[in-house]
C-alpha cells in the first residue's frame, strides 16, 4: 500500500512536476491572469504541503473515548426492554463523539474538520437528552446522573474551544456546511457561557 507521500511523489513525477515547478507555474499563470490554472496549481501546492492531524494527539479525542467506555459501563444496568431503544441510542450517540473526531482529523482542511466537530457537538446534545431520560425513567439516580453529566459537560466545553480555534484558523469563507455553525454561533456562545456559570455556582 502506497503512503500519502509516495502517492504525491508518483503523481507529480508522472506529470513532470516538482514543488519548484508548481510554485513557479502558479506565479507565472497568475501574472498572466490565468485564474483557472492558477487556482488549480495553487490547490496542488496546498495538497503537497498540508499534513493531516493525528487524532490520537488531541485531548478531545481521549475525553470522548473515555466517555464511550463509561457509557457502556453505565448501560449494563439498564433493563433488557431498553436494549433496542434507549440503551442502543445512548451507546450510538456516545460512540459518534470519538468517531467524528477521528474521521474529521483525516481531512486536509480545517473547514471540513469543523464540519465533523459540529456533528460531534450535536451528538453531545443527544447524549445529554438520553441521560436525562435515563434519570427520569429511574434507570440512574441523581448522583450518577450528575457524575456523567459533568463528564459530558467538560468534554463539550473542550470541544467548543477547539471548534473556536479551527474557526479562527479558517477565517472568512463562502457558505458551506459549517454555515449552520456560523449562523447559530450566538446560540453556541450563550450555551457555553451558561455551562461555565453553572460550574462557578457549583
Amino acid at each position: 500500500m502506497h503512503s500519502a507521500c509516495g502517492f504525491q511523489r508518483s503523481y507529480f513525477s508522472i506529470f513532470g512536476l516538482s514543488r519548484f515547478h508548481l510554485i513557479f507555474s502558479y506565479i507565472f499563470t497568475r501574472n498572466l491572469s490565468g485564474k483557472f490554472w492558477a487556482k488549480h496549481i495553487k490547490n496542488k501546492i496546498c495538497f503537497l504541503f498540508m499534513k493531516t492531524r493525528n487524532f490520537k494527539d488531541l485531548e478531545i479525542y481521549h475525553l470522548a473515548h473515555q466517555f464511550v467506555l463509561d457509557i457502556y459501563e453505565l448501560v449494563k444496568d439498564f433493563p433488557k426492554s431498553e436494549d433496542n431503544n434507549l440503551t442502543s441510542q445512548l451507546r450510538r450517540a456516545a460512540t459518534c463523539l470519538p468517531l467524528n473526531i477521528a474521521e474529521g482529523s483525516g481531512a486536509n482542511s480545517n473547514k471540513i474538520f469543523l464540519n465533523f466537530l459540529i456533528f460531534c457537538y450535536r451528538s453531545c446534545l443527544e447524549c445529554e437528552a438520553c441521560l436525562r431520560l435515563s434519570k427520569d425513567l429511574g434507570y440512574i439516580d441523581e448522583q450518577k446522573f450528575g457524575i456523567y453529566f459533568e463528564k459530558l459537560d467538560r468534554f463539550i466545553r473542550k470541544l467548543y474551544r477547539y471548534m473556536q480555534y479551527l474557526e479562527d484558523k479558517t477565517g472568512n469563507r463562502k457558505k458551506d456546511r459549517s454555515y449552520f455553525y456560523r449562523q447559530n454561533k450566538q446560540y453556541f456562545d450563550n450555551n457555553m457561557k451558561k455551562r461555565e456559570s453553572m460550574r462557578t455556582l457549583c
